[in-house]
């Protein structure tokens, strides 16, 4: 520190120590490292890695107790929105630069998601040219056309449907831009945050999430399912400790409110997320998005007893969580396509669940270090992990 002053002058040195100075009072406290947020994501991404697993273990939901479990299980995805919005006031917004900000998020999602897309896609423009039927831009597109492949190619990029799980990327992408309003929000008066958070997950609540896998532009009908979670993520990091009082010790009731609405959705008939059109809305209430938020604020509230512990194998994944994210669903696709090789040793499909999520997991992050380890320079841009040098 003491070569920084070497050679300036003494007015210089004095506007460094004001800088020094205002960043160890101001700027550091607000950005201190929250462990028990760092424990939520490594929890976060197996929740997601084992929505994932059901099929490839053979499970199938024939009691009422299995459908709980499922109810449970699904929509892991609104735990990461919530940790994303929370991050992005304890992390970027006391210093935030949009297009610094951007550039991060290019780097560390966008490219990863559009390497790791290359092969997938030109698999399914292989054996799958009619994935789409016909285009939203021209219905007389002649298949195998130079048009036809560029329109295809435009849609699996935008919606993910290439790829398990790949639909986030674009959806996180197009929530990202709209950063500054969330700076915004962030400076709105607490009786306004609530109001507009309610009124988007009122909203929210009965449009439910797109079907994946079907519709282009499901990017932007996921916006609307998922921007309430988000930007409640971010106003529980700004009462972070208004929230950690009003709710001490009253972990059982959150976690029983959990468990019942996972329970009353099992009785109404509904397994796992709710998937509808936005153009075909029933009227029915998303228990799994209910029951999930209820679950956010559980995780939060518990995992902060814990806050001054540490644990390397949570930490690994909390580290891992994007990388995970990245390449389970490589891991996933490779295991489905030696599927006929080892279905017939599964005689119980719930402790091969768990055993392929654990798979999935395992894999994933070896596959992280391999290519950290060939590709030092480059593992940053290939799956979201690593050196950004």
């Amino acid at each position: 520190m003491l070569s920084c002053f070497l050679g300036v002058s003494p007015l210089n040195k004095l506007l460094r120590c004001l800088s020094i100075i205002f960043n160890l009072t101001f700027l550091m406290p607000l950005m201190t490292f929250i462990n028990s947020i760092n424990h939520y994501r490594a929890l976060a991404i197996v929740l997601i890695v084992s929505a994932h697993a059901f099929d490839i273990s053979l499970v199938t939901i024939d009691t009422f107790f299995e459908s709980v479990i499922k109810n449970l299980i699904s929509g892991g995805t609104i735990n990461f929105v919530f940790i994303s919005g929370f991050l992005f006031y304890t992390v970027f917004y006391h210093r935030f630069d949009f297009k610094k900000f951007l550039n991060n998020k290019v780097k560390r999602l966008l490219l990863p998601y559009l390497f790791l897309s290359v092969v997938p896609i030109f698999l399914y423009l292989y054996a799958k040219p009619d994935f789409w039927e016909v285009s939203i831009l021209n219905y007389d597109l002649t298949q195998g056309s130079v048009a036809h492949y560029f329109i295809s190619i435009f849609k699996f990029l935008i919606s993910g449907a290439h790829m398990v799980a790949y639909w986030y990327i674009p959806f996180a992408m197009l929530l990202f831009l709209f950063s500054p309003l969330h700076v915004k929000f962030i400076e709105l008066k607490l009786n306004y945050q609530v109001f507009i958070v309610s009124g988007l997950l009122l909203i929210a609540l009965f449009v439910h999430r797109p079907h994946e896998k079907i519709r282009a532009y499901q990017v932007i009908h996921s916006l609307f399912y998922f921007m309430p979670v988000y930007l409640l993520g971010i106003l529980c990091a700004q009462q972070r400790n208004n929230i950690y009082k009003m709710l001490k010790n009253k972990e059982l009731v959150l976690l029983g409110a959990v468990l019942g609405l996972a329970v009353f959705q099992s009785y109404l008939g509904y397994v796992g997320n709710y998937h509808y059109d936005i153009d075909k809305i029933d009227g029915s209430i998303d228990l799994i998005l209910l029951q999930k938020i209820i679950m956010c604020f559980f995780f939060m509230v518990w995992l902060n007893r814990f806050e001054d512990r540490k644990h390397p194998w949570i930490d690994t994944l909390a580290k891992f969580s994007f990388p995970i994210f990245f390449l389970h669903a490589y891991v996933l696709n490779f295991l489905f396509v030696i599927h006929d090789h080892f279905k017939h040793y599964i005689t119980s499909p719930w402790l091969a669940y768990l055993f392929f999520t654990f798979l999935l997991v395992a894999f994933s992050i070896v596959l992280a270090k391999i290519t950290t380890r060939l590709f030092p320079k480059y593992a940053f841009m290939l799956i979201g992990y690593g050196s950004k040098k």
